[in-house]
């Protein structure tokens, strides 16, 4: 049976340092925390915009790259952890660079539940 101390010990995030092809160097992701992930989940499902008439209609132009760029945000991080991009800086570079779907896929993937 676990202890407390070693419940606590295993609470740190999860780390992996991985080559961006497109930036010729290297960046950390990191796991995401419940926070982070319920912040994507709410732009993935609840949020709807009033139209010019005053009709609800949902938000589906540009969702999931709004998903992709806050999940990059959030997951792509310095040595100590410390996050090291803005969405500003982000949406930036989606343009000119298939960097944004790579990071959002290692950073999904480094999420994922192990199975055990």
């Amino acid at each position: 049976m676990l202890d407390r101390e070693q419940i606590l010990a295993k609470t740190a995030l999860k780390k992996e340092k991985i080559h961006v092809k497109e930036w010729s160097g290297e960046v950390y992701i990191t796991e995401l925390t419940v926070s982070e992930f319920n912040k994507l989940n709410s732009l993935m499902m609840g949020d709807t915009e009033v139209g010019e008439i005053g009709e609800k209609i949902p938000l589906t132009v540009d969702k999931f790259t709004n998903v992709k760029i806050e999940t990059v945000a959030m997951g792509v991080v310095n040595e100590d952890g410390t996050k090291i991009l803005t969405r500003d800086e982000i949406e930036g570079f989606v343009s000119k660079s298939n960097a944004l779907d790579f990071l959002y896929e290692k950073i999904t993937e480094l999420n994922k539940p192990k199975k055990n």
